[in-house]
């Protein structure tokens, strides 16, 4: 009886205030979209998961996309933090540029398929990433922050997450834009 007393009080002080912390984080993220905008969300990027576009339908479902451009900036901390920018563009054209603590320094170029930005934009809409603060700060000092800026026609957002403390979708998209930086084949700008 003693060691259960003992457990529970343990889980009190220690779990609850996690627990309650992230339901916090929950509460504060956006709403999560209604069944029929998912739907209607889903069927808008329905071509881009079909294979083999011909050069004449990607630049065709090229030009549906919502983003002109896609970009995560990450910033120096205390200690040996990747310091980098990249920039996807609809077209097609990526940018990058490799700052500190990166295998190798300055700035490149590459290319990424319809079908990978596409991914990209749905992944962003369907997180409501338009709706989701523009600025998140944790409580303490040295860390580095990630930016993550969208454009598209006249709007733009931007995210800033200083110490990853941001809410589950926002880690998301930063997360897949970092996946799809490793992924291309980069060529050295002169």
């Amino acid at each position: 009886m003693q060691r259960k007393l003992i457990l529970f009080v343990l889980f009190a002080a220690v779990a609850l205030p996690v627990i309650c912390a992230r339901l916090q984080e929950v509460q504060a993220a956006p709403a999560p979209a209604s069944a029929a905008e998912s739907t209607s969300l889903h069927d808008r990027y329905r071509e881009i998961f079909n294979p083999g576009h011909t050069a004449e339908e990607a630049a065709a479902l090229r030009a549906k996309l919502p983003f002109d451009s896609i970009s995560l900036q990450r910033t120096p901390c205390f200690g040996t933090c990747p310091v980098y920018s990249v920039t996807l563009h609809r077209n097609g054209e990526a940018e990058f540029e490799a700052k500190e603590h990166l295998p190798k320094l300055g700035r490149f170029s590459g290319k990424l398929d319809v079908a990978t930005y596409g991914r990209l934009c749905y992944l962003i809409e369907q997180s409501r990433f338009q709706d989701l603060k523009d600025r998140y700060q944790a409580s303490w000092t040295d860390d580095t922050t990630c930016i993550v800026t969208v454009t598209g026609g006249e709007k733009r957002k931007e995210v800033s997450d200083y110490g990853s403390v941001g809410p589950i979708e926002l880690w998301a998209i930063q997360q897949i834009i970092d996946s799809v930086r490793e992924s291309i084949s980069w060529t050295p700008v002169p």
